[in-house]
């Protein structure tokens, strides 16, 4: 199975667990919609604030509002549930979307180190090749010094010899 069509089900399953344990709650203690409702949680919060006067709750500016109630709350988690469910499909989408591009931007990248691999082997190889030729160069070199330098050394004996030579006649015919 694909490794992003398990990590978006995982994903999922998550998502579902949390939203089943909210449900789970809400039904059991009744007075969890702050959770699901801002509206009601602001008034839960102003309420810890200590304030201390109810009228103060039910009128925000000009028109009034109702604290929820307990019935309210099966339909206010209702609501918020097809919220959730929208927001979670919206934010599976997103996971989706992102692996997506995270995979083809992945492919993107092998294709493209590949490419460098092989432009990187073919330069080791080319250096690899101008190494040796610089090699058997060097060598070739050295060879041509000693072969001149043997030159220079046997022309230096012969042109001593052909000077001994030349006094010799000099002396000869002299004499």
């Amino acid at each position: 199975m694909n490794l992003m069509v398990v990590a978006a089900l995982m994903t999922s399953m998550v998502i579902w667990i949390h939203y089943s344990i909210l449900k789970l709650l809400v039904h059991i203690y009744g007075d969890l919609d702050s959770l699901f409702n801002p509206e009601a949680a602001c008034l839960i919060e102003s309420k810890q604030e200590g304030s201390s006067d109810v009228s103060d709750f039910t009128k925000t500016g000009n028109t009034t509002t109702s604290v929820p109630s307990q019935s309210s709350s099966t339909s206010n988690f209702s609501l918020n549930e097809d919220q959730l469910k929208k927001e979670e499909m919206i934010l599976y989408l997103d996971l989706v979307v992102t692996e997506m591009d995270n995979k083809k931007a992945l492919l993107n990248l092998k294709t493209e180190y590949m490419k460098l691999k092989k432009e990187t082997d073919a330069l080791r190889k080319s250096l690899s090749e101008k190494d040796e030729k610089i090699s058997q160069l060097t060598a070739e070199v050295v060879t041509l010094k000693k072969n001149v330098c043997s030159l220079y050394k046997t022309a230096n004996l012969r042109l001593s010899k052909k000077t001994l030579c030349r006094k010799k006649l000099t002396r000869v015919k002299a004499e």
